[in-house]
């Protein structure tokens, strides 16, 4: 028997990688083309962001909702090295369960950065530490359960997933004044946790191993291309010491296009993800499950970002995004570990989103984003959002 609990819904550290790699391509362009750029200034010494999202999400007959709010901090400790920490909090309510609230796990990272003639290498650390809420009851797990979906696409997917450790490694080379690539990989440790109270012992986490490769061709002052490619594969979870689920491996490809309008920019991004068929403990043999828990997922988006005047910013958005081969949930039941009395599979789910996200500049160093998005298609919904960042 196995637990379901966060199957397929884990925390990866490729998206970290991925991000952190288009970063550093910019970064090392922006010192190849301009000898004037001081390194040192590449971050603030210090910036502070606080955030509020509400989210509802409708399928069907099924209602769910998330209001989150997170803080996030950067301190620039030192010309080359980077301090990353930030937590949230999450209320999630189905309207078949009562309401659920708690705190995530904080997310900590430091990054260290060597700087050569044409390239940078970036060493990093990220911490998972296991402040969020665990060990639950069936009812405020079975609350919780569906943060996770994939198709919701909620901010906070999780409470918690116990301790994880990610060492990182980075090499962005600038090939020419226009041309950047990287190469990245990560290993991520992770430790044991308890979701729920019905559990037979603690639930033991696969380590991960995630490889990431990226490139970015400015064809001119105003226009650039970038791609990349990532992979993840994972060890197998356990409880007691048997293997109970092993998750499939995963990648992510995505490719884009900039053109600099003026003042203002214009992004057309395509991301496909293709996701192999995890592995589910029936009896004592290991079979591939009836129905993803991970779906694989291919996306368009196209985003305009304009300068109305030195105090308003807005960018304006609109995407695609087709989800295969996963699940809705349609009742629960959980006698000794968590059960569904109906899950339904979903061969595809097609969700198009628009977006109006506007940024006021109260100040030089503090800034109020909003975030407006509304949800059409298979699955209805909108997020509503307010945060303040301040540079100190």
């Amino acid at each position: 028997m196995t637990d379901t609990s966060k199957m397929g819904f884990r925390a990866s550290a490729s998206g970290l990688l991925f991000i952190f790699l288009f970063g550093g391509l910019q970064s090392v362009r922006a010192q190849s083309t301009s000898a004037s750029v001081d390194p040192s200034r590449s971050f603030p010494p210090l910036s502070i962001s606080v955030s509020g999202l509400y989210q509802s999400r409708t399928y069907e007959n099924t209602d769910i909702y998330e209001m989150s709010s997170g803080v996030s901090a950067r301190m620039q400790l030192m010309p080359n090295l980077g301090v990353t920490l930030s937590v949230n909090q999450a209320t999630v309510e189905h309207d078949s369960l009562q309401r659920v609230t708690g705190l995530a796990d904080i997310q900590l990272a430091v990054n260290y950065v060597v700087r050569l003639s044409q390239s940078r290498i970036i060493a990093g650390i990220a911490s998972n530490l296991p402040t969020g809420k665990s060990y639950l009851s069936r009812w405020a797990y079975d609350a919780s359960f569906p943060m996770g979906l994939n198709h919701y696409d909620f901010s906070v997917p999780f409470f918690s997933q116990g301790t994880s450790v990610a060492p990182s490694i980075g090499w962005v080379y600038s090939a020419s004044p226009d041309f950047v690539i990287g190469l990245g990989a990560a290993y991520r440790i992770r430790g044991s946790y308890e979701p729920h109270r019905q559990l037979p012992g603690k639930y033991e986490w696969g380590n991960e191993l995630s490889v990431s490769a990226n490139s970015q061709w400015n064809a001119s002052p105003t226009f650039s291309v970038y791609g990349g490619v990532s992979f993840t594969a994972y060890n197998s979870d356990k409880i007691e010491e048997v293997i109970v689920y092993t998750a499939g491996s995963r990648v992510v490809l995505q490719v884009g296009l900039n053109k600099k309008l003026g003042r203002n920019d214009l992004r057309l991004d395509a991301l496909y993800r293709n996701v192999g068929t995890n592995q589910i403990l029936f009896n004592t043999a290991l079979l591939d499950e009836p129905v993803k828990a991970t779906p694989g997922s291919a996306q368009v988006s196209l985003r305009y970002r304009l300068r109305v005047n030195r105090a308003l910013r807005a960018t304006l958005g609109a995407s695609v995004r087709r989800y295969t081969d996963t699940f809705e949930i349609q009742s629960f039941r959980d006698p000794e570990l968590i059960r569904f009395d109906a899950i339904r599979a979903l061969d595809q789910l097609d969700v198009f989103r628009v977006s109006l996200n506007p940024e006021i500049s109260l100040a030089p160093s503090l800034t109020i984003p909003f975030q407006l998005d509304y949800f059409m298609g298979d699955l209805e919904g909108f997020n509503a959002g307010v945060g303040l960042t301040a540079i100190l």
